[in-house]
């Protein structure tokens, strides 16, 4: 199981804030009931001034240890490469579920994803139904996983707390196949194509993934529209060949 906790040392708006946010995502959580990879809730005890929110932790490896992106390693081979896009496509329909209640994730990240057999799943439900704060999703946000979270923080986050919701989930969820793709982080200007170290790649799902990275979520395609461009690098990279 997986425990987040908010417990109110002092009444503050601040505090009072995240604990209705910590209740807002275990009712969330109680009403999805686990569908598309999202975890279920076990128990949430709890009371006036306190809620511990206990959910399944899902099986399998995490996305680091079956995919990468690994300090100083290069790009992966074509056919890891098709397995990772299976599997973002897998994190897309769950992600998809959650804009679908009027919620984010906003806090992808590769310890935060669990790969087995052909699913990949989610450890928790992130920040979704949580009030949204300027440089939330980084530096603090997972304890020992801080260096992990920071690589995938969305621009807005770092910018405008008030910006942050599903074009965020998509920024992130590119930034971490493009780095498992590429083994680098998109720039913050100017990202190369994946097509550079991954020639079979099609075009066009090339072109989603880099639109995901756009530092505008405006700009940003759809996560139904990113898990297409997933899906059609996977058969592309399966057979060999795209266009």
């Amino acid at each position: 199981v997986r425990l987040r906790q908010v417990r109110m040392d002092r009444r503050t708006s601040e505090a009072e804030k995240q604990l209705a946010g910590l209740r807002a995502q275990g009712a969330l959580l109680a009403q999805l009931n686990g569908r598309a990879g999202l975890p279920e809730i076990v128990r949430q005890p709890g009371g006036r001034d306190e809620l511990t929110l206990i959910t399944s932790h899902p099986p399998g490896r995490r996305w680091r240890k079956m995919f990468g992106p690994e300090p100083g390693l290069g790009p992966t081979d074509t056919l890891t490469a098709a397995t990772a896009f299976a599997a973002a496509a897998d994190v897309a329909l769950t992600l998809t579920e959650l804009h679908a209640n009027g919620a984010s994730h906003r806090a992808l990240h590769p310890a935060a994803l669990f790969i087995e057999g052909s699913h990949c799943r989610l450890r928790d439900a992130g920040l979704a139904a949580i009030p949204a704060v300027l440089g939330e999703g980084g530096a603090g946000a997972h304890g020992s996983e801080v260096d992990e979270a920071v690589g995938w923080q969305a621009p807005e986050q770092r910018r405008s707390a008030h910006a942050a919701g599903p074009a965020t989930d998509v920024y992130r969820l590119a930034a971490i196949v493009y780095h498992t793709l590429t083994g680098h982080p998109p720039a913050s200007r100017g990202t190369p194509p994946v097509g550079a170290t991954l020639p079979n790649l099609p075009r066009d799902a090339d072109e989603v993934l880099l639109r995901s990275l756009d530092a505008d979520p405006a700009r940003r395609p759809g996560i139904g529209q990113l898990a297409a461009a997933f899906r059609e690098g996977r058969r592309a990279l399966s057979l060999g060949g795209g266009t």
